[in-house]
């Protein structure tokens, strides 16, 4: 499997908590993304420590787009829907360019920030757990 694929217009909060951030760089709705020490949110990333663990705080998925400066509309936790079709009982975790990925998906350079489980074919359980771990090979 690959990261998903997001259609930005078809993200949707189902229910949870929701926050407004100003845009530290040009967000997309459906991407993760995490508060950067200046207090803005930024896309996270896999491929960094600072993009997913023990330098940030993965926040939620980003539920509208803007530009650097722009407010951003993340959703914590509760149900989303990512504009994606996702599998069942699939665990989820935070990909390259705020992306998710299936959890079998991440390589062994990669850090593992759990995102969430496939819950229907269009929603995520949303349940961040920013481990900091890089992965050693292969998560099956």
């Amino acid at each position: 499997m690959a990261a998903l694929t997001v259609t930005p217009g078809n993200v949707l909060r189902i229910d949870g908590d929701v926050v407004t951030y100003n845009a530290g760089a040009t967000i997309t709705a459906g991407q993760s993304v995490y508060v950067d020490a200046n207090g803005t949110v930024q896309v996270g990333t896999n491929a960094t420590s600072a993009g997913s663990g023990v330098n940030a705080t993965a926040v939620g998925v980003a539920l509208n787009g803007g530009s650097s400066g722009q407010p951003i509309i993340v959703q914590r936790n509760g149900t989303v829907a990512p504009g994606a079709t996702v599998a069942v009982g699939k665990q989820y975790c935070l990909g390259t360019a705020g992306g998710l990925i299936p959890v079998d998906d991440i390589a062994g350079t990669e850090f593992v920030t759990f995102i969430g489980i496939g819950i229907s074919t269009s929603q995520i359980k949303l349940s961040y757990n920013v481990s900091g771990v890089q992965a050693a090979g292969a998560v099956a």
